[in-house]
């Protein structure tokens, strides 16, 4: 699907879902039934990778905190106090690129009574459902957020594109619709 806000019935950019997933007729006994996805892929989430989950850490550079030396991944360890870039024999506190965002949580779990297997349950602090639970990311892709702390310039610079695109098809139809002459369409 291209660009779009969630699908309201009453709005002009309303498009129906293509590949609806919900219920079909079984053709054996005309009964519904639940409708699967069409291929493994629709049901395949992208890799876990910050090009396209702001919510985790960029690390693929990190900046000391003069905020002009950078430093690639293999000058720079994870020591007990933090990030430290190596300079030398001497080792100075860094950041990565784009921090985790403070509402960024995770938990690892042994999955189910196995433990050789580890999942990994990540939630959102600053979203609730309707419970008032934490909203679970899992494996969602998250591409910009504006509740993000501390915020993200490319974040907000793509929140920005996706807004100024909403309004310029809104305009666009406002426009079609004010050219729309009911008696010329009708031919009188």
């Amino acid at each position: 699907m291209g660009n779009h806000e969630r699908n309201r019935l009453n709005s002009y950019f309303y498009t129906p879902n293509p590949s609806p997933v919900g219920h079909g007729i079984d053709p054996e006994d005309g009964l519904p039934r639940p409708a699967s996805m069409v291929s493994m892929n629709q049901t395949k989430a992208l890799p876990l990778h910050p090009d396209h989950f702001v919510c985790m850490e960029d690390t693929r550079e990190f900046v000391g905190l003069d905020g002009k030396t950078r430093f690639l991944p293999q000058e720079v360890r994870l020591a007990d106090e933090g990030w430290v870039g190596i300079v030398g024999k001497d080792e100075v506190p860094v950041e990565p690129i784009r921090k985790n965002c403070k509402h960024y949580l995770r938990q690892l779990f042994h999955f189910e009574e196995d433990e050789d297997h580890i999942m990994c349950n990540r939630y959102c602090g600053a979203l609730k459902d309707e419970d008032g639970e934490m909203f679970v990311l899992s494996d969602q892709v998250v591409l910009a957020c504006s509740f993000r702390d501390p915020p993200d310039l490319i974040s907000e610079r793509r929140l920005r594109e996706f807004d100024m695109k909403i309004i310029k098809a809104r305009e666009e139809a406002q426009e079609a619709e004010e050219e729309f002459d009911v008696a010329k369409e009708l031919g009188k």
